[in-house]
């Protein structure tokens, strides 16, 4: 999966119900159902603020795309973060991810 492709898989995902969007996958840090959050880089500090206040476990944060970049992917409007469900996804995402970091 090319690092631009996981855009289109973040529409593919959406339709089966892998993932939560703004304050509920952060809510869901919590219970442990987030293995990936995937978060607009041109977020606000405030926001950031809040992700931070939340996100007190281990779970990774990508910052690949813009907020735009991510409400077109998905079909949704303003939407700054992602939260994965599926762990096996969340773990080909970040394989990919940190391969790419690689080159």
């Amino acid at each position: 999966m090319h690092i631009n492709s996981i855009l289109g898989f973040l529409g593919i995902l959406k339709k089966s119900n892998s993932l939560l969007f703004g304050f509920e996958a952060l809510k869901s840090l919590k219970t442990n159902k987030i293995h990936l959050l995937i978060v607009a880089k041109d977020i606000s500090k405030a926001q950031q603020q809040k992700l931070e206040t939340y996100n007190q476990s281990e779970t990774r944060v990508l910052s690949l795309f813009t907020k735009d970049e991510l409400s077109t992917a998905i079909n949704r409007t303003d939407t700054i973060i992602i939260g994965v469900t599926n762990k096996k996804v969340a773990t080909a995402i970040l394989k990919k991810e940190d391969t790419n970091n690689d080159q």
